[in-house]
């Protein structure tokens, strides 16, 4: 199992297709759900995000908490952006370096 990986304050473990699209219902469209109304999402899902702590239960419904507008501002904020975008590109992208690793790779499936 991956372990998490702490940045910044927020402490980031790896999430499915399922638990990002659970993060963006609540935080985004349904900040707050009665039982009957957590009832009609993935349960893997919805008890992941109420694991991680993004949900709490107030005692009449489930709130999303300060954590999961936290994480979500992470996921969404990250730069991916090169400092220097000039450089050149790292040796997976190198021509030269792709063609000889598909040759290697038709060398030992003919073997």
């Amino acid at each position: 199992m991956p372990q998490p990986i702490a940045i910044r304050s927020v402490t980031v473990r790896p999430m499915s297709n399922r638990v990002y699209a659970m993060l963006c219902i609540i935080t985004e469209v349904q900040r707050t759900m009665t039982v009957e109304e957590a009832g009609a999402y993935d349960q893997r899902s919805f008890g992941s995000a109420y694991n991680r702590k993004w949900l709490e239960w107030t005692g009449k419904h489930f709130r999303t908490t300060r954590l999961a507008f936290e994480e979500k501002r992470m996921y969404e904020g990250t730069d991916v952006h090169r400092k220097v975008a000039s450089l050149r590109l790292t040796h997976h992208f190198e021509h030269a370096a792709i063609i000889l690793k598909m040759q290697k790779a038709a060398h030992a499936a003919a073997s």
